[in-house]
């Protein structure tokens, strides 16, 4: 066999292929993100509201329909899915709903343009005593104190009710052994030094008992 030095063709690059592609995945992503943010279980979505909101005409192209069905197939956040005649029927995992719905819950710092006094934070994971803040707004703490516990701040807050404890606020995403210590840091349990720091206003630690609270 004689060898030539000619180049082998190669196969062109189409690039409405690579569009057609990139479209089909931002539909997906687009069912996706749709049936997440819905809070369901379980959610159904039309082929109609699928062609409307992303341009992908899957109603009345079976080779489009089965590109989508089997992309959406290798998408973990689903546990369950099934093309009927009409519409997409998903059944999204319970870890990825759990998740959701946790990412959805709104930050304690987030809700500190009110001024709560009284309050008793309780963990939704451990039992133990609440920690109770006798004043806490946007004011409360300095800079620095936000950054030193930016993770109660960060905490996500379940449900406020009225306990027994009195005003009581569920959070969780935060370490309950840190609310104890976020409490007693604000009633002044901590050094002179890390009270001045991290709280602002001019209320006196506590001198009985001026241990440092980052122990």
């Amino acid at each position: 066999m004689i060898e030539t030095n000619q180049e082998k063709p190669t196969q062109p690059e189409y690039l409405a292929l690579r569009s057609l592609c990139k479209n089909l995945a931002d539909c997906v992503e687009h069912i996706i993100q749709t049936a997440m943010e819905s809070g369901q279980t379980e959610y159904t979505v039309p082929y109609e509201t699928i062609s409307e909101e992303t341009g992908i005409n899957v109603e009345f192209n079976d080779a489009i329909l089965t590109a989508v069905h089997e992309m959406l197939l290798e998408r973990p956040e689903l546990s369950e899915l099934e093309a009927l005649e009409t519409a997409f029927h998903l059944e999204v995992s319970q870890q990825q709903n759990s998740r959701v719905e946790k990412n959805n819950l709104p930050r304690l710092g987030d809700l500190l343009a009110c001024e709560w006094k009284d309050l008793h934070l309780i963990h939704d994971e451990i039992d133990q005593l609440p920690a109770t803040i006798v004043e806490l707004s946007n004011t409360t703490l300095t800079e620095s104190g936000r950054a030193a516990w930016a993770d109660i701040l960060n905490a996500k807050v379940k449900q406020i009710y009225a306990g027994s404890y009195g005003l009581q606020m569920e959070v969780t995403g935060v370490k309950a052994s840190r609310l104890k210590e976020f409490s007693y840091m604000l009633a002044g349990y901590c050094s002179i030094e890390e009270y001045e720091m991290w709280v602002a206003g001019e209320t006196e630690p506590n001198r009985e008992l001026e241990q440092s609270c980052s122990e």
